[in-house]
């Protein structure tokens, strides 16, 4: 119904906001909420009661418990191997282009059916793989009614930004432009902090992304990746350095001043309001009680790219203690996670959570990160 101005990052590419873009926030109840209105408001859909999220991934694990859905009229066979690949084929390359999601409302019905036709002693896998998927934050969901939502944070798929006792960290990658090639990104993150002379904890963090398309066979995976990353801190963090980043220079399409009937997101506009640019492609932002650094990174087919970030926190240790609280991107697969802790001269610990080692003055971990992921560590 009206043409609403969108996230400055997407400027570029679209010349409105739409419901398809606007999971835009990290915070999913905020995103959540940006679906709905969009989609009842804008786009004169129904009032709805909640949103839903599944990952491909899911879908993926339940065809493999039930078996194939035959789509002739497509003349594909969609199992748990291929789901993935043969939709998003449909979707970006098949004869309708009036409706190229079209394959979906066909894949639905027939996928549903087979779920209701299992064997009870079946169900089991089922409920397994629903529940790995909402620990993993494959299955994420925001309600209106207040008991539900509530019942969905304590179940921990409501997607909120968590509160942080001491240190927190989350990175979320927004793929702009990028075709479907996140799906052959690898991500791998290095984060090495230290107590510095004023007693604040400080980190330099490397965000390293692989892209493994180029040549492959479908050429929705062959194309550069555009990723805006952002890389959230606890409140009041300062950015001291950032290497690696691109700064493409990205230009609206349209003149949103021009009085072509442009209106702004009061949520939107607020968040872009309290954004400030450090430099050159890098803006800080607030959002959730985190100060969010954000910035490009480009990675072209069969290439690495590292972006290394230091920054100071505003935690402390001076009561012999230290947490952080690595929260998962939802969505994301097995992205790799190190790291390491250089204690004070002098301290020896007295406490640390499993899985975390000692070598010298340092303190080290390594995770892939399919949950969220909490370090303690004690020492005197």
């Amino acid at each position: 119904k009206t043409n609403i101005i969108p996230p400055k990052e997407l400027q570029h590419i679209t010349p409105v906001w739409g419901m398809r873009d606007a999971n835009w926030f990290v915070n999913f109840p905020d995103s959540a909420k940006k679906v709905m209105q969009i989609y009842t408001e804008n786009d004169s859909g129904p009032v709805v009661d909640g949103v839903i999220t599944i990952t491909p991934t899911v879908i993926s694990k339940i065809l493999e418990i039930t078996g194939p859905v035959e789509l002739p009229q497509y003349g594909k066979t969609i199992n748990g191997g291929n789901f993935l690949a043969e939709i998003q084929e449909e979707v970006e390359y098949g004869p309708n282009r009036e409706k190229p999601k079209q394959i979906l409302v066909d894949f639905a019905p027939q996928f549903l059916e087979k779920l209701g036709q299992l064997d009870k002693e079946r169900w089991t896998e089922i409920f397994k793989i629903l529940t790995e998927g909402a620990e993993q934050k494959h299955i994420l969901a925001y309600f209106k009614n207040q008991k539900m939502q509530e019942t969905a944070v304590k179940g921990g798929f409501g997607g909120e930004i968590k509160t942080a006792e001491k240190d927190y960290l989350a990175i979320a990658h927004t793929n702009v432009k990028g075709s479907k090639t996140d799906a052959y990104i690898e991500n791998s993150y290095e984060l090495k902090s230290e107590i510095n002379t004023v007693g604040l904890v400080e980190h330099s963090l490397s965000i390293t992304r692989t892209h493994q398309g180029g040549k492959t066979a479908f050429g929705f995976y062959n194309r550069t990746n555009y990723d805006f990353v952002r890389v959230l801190a606890p409140e009041g963090s300062r950015l001291l350095e950032i290497n690696g980043h691109s700064v493409p220079g990205f230009q609206p399409i349209v003149d949103y001043g021009g009085g072509q009937g442009f209106v702004t997101d009061p949520e939107l506009a607020a968040y872009e309001q309290k954004a400030f640019r450090l430099k050159p492609g890098v803006n800080q932002f607030s959002e959730a009680g985190k100060t969010v650094f954000g910035f490009w990174l480009v990675t072209e087919p069969g290439r690495t790219k590292t972006v290394t970030l230091k920054y100071e926190t505003p935690v402390r240790t001076d009561d012999g203690r230290y947490a952080l609280l690595v929260q998962k991107q939802p969505g994301t697969l097995e992205d790799s996670f190190s790291f390491s802790l250089n204690l004070p001269k002098g301290k020896q610990i007295i406490y640390r959570s499993p899985n975390l080692s000692v070598s010298g003055d340092a303190v080290n971990f390594a995770t892939q990160l399919l949950t969220d992921t909490e370090i303690e560590i004690k020492f005197q």
